[in-house]
């Protein structure tokens, strides 16, 4: 069972102040339920901060993708199961390149990333095992207002990519 730092990913780390019954701030931490019974949580030995997505590999790498636009590739360097070391594969050039970057999707021809006003195909172009090219394959959208826009991605049989919309009003 591969274990997860839940505290280091946006679901839990957005919590890291709550309000209690009584309406006081606590920084103590949420707790964790787990739906499904023989998981384990541990907490990675690994300092990423601001991550949105999280997906396994066909080779079992961890990627994941931070809210800076930045990718990471977390291995098991001691073969116990747990991702101990974590590598950058993509730093934009640029801070701003991406807006909210909260969707990827790991492929053999690179990452797709969705952010606010584009999907992006990372690639390594030149095999060595750093990201040095960014590909914009959709753009063009009327964006929204909110941070984000581009959500998620999938991939079907034939190579098409899908993503999804965000609104100007998620209530709606």
């Amino acid at each position: 069972v591969k274990a997860m730092n839940l505290s280091r990913f946006p679901f839990v780390a957005m919590a890291n102040c709550v309000v209690n019954a009584t309406g006081a701030e606590t920084n103590e931490p949420i707790p964790v339920t787990m739906l499904v019974p023989g998981f384990t949580v541990r907490e990675l030995p690994v300092a990423l901060t601001n991550l949105t997505s999280l997906e396994y590999d066909a080779h079992g790498r961890l990627w994941a993708l931070g809210y800076d636009g930045r990718i990471h590739i977390l291995t098991d360097s001691d073969g116990d199961g747990i991702e101990d070391t974590a590598k950058t594969w993509w730093e934009p050039k640029d801070a701003k390149a991406f807006r909210g970057p909260i969707g990827m999707k790991v492929t053999k021809n690179g990452v797709y990333v969705a952010s606010k006003g584009k999907i992006s195909l990372i690639k390594d172009t030149d095999n060595d095992g750093i990201a040095d090219k960014e590909e914009i394959i959709a753009t063009g959208w009327k964006e929204a207002f909110t941070a984000v826009d581009a959500t998620g991605l999938a991939l079907d049989k034939e190579g098409n990519v899908y993503f999804g919309l965000g609104c100007a009003d998620f209530s709606n």
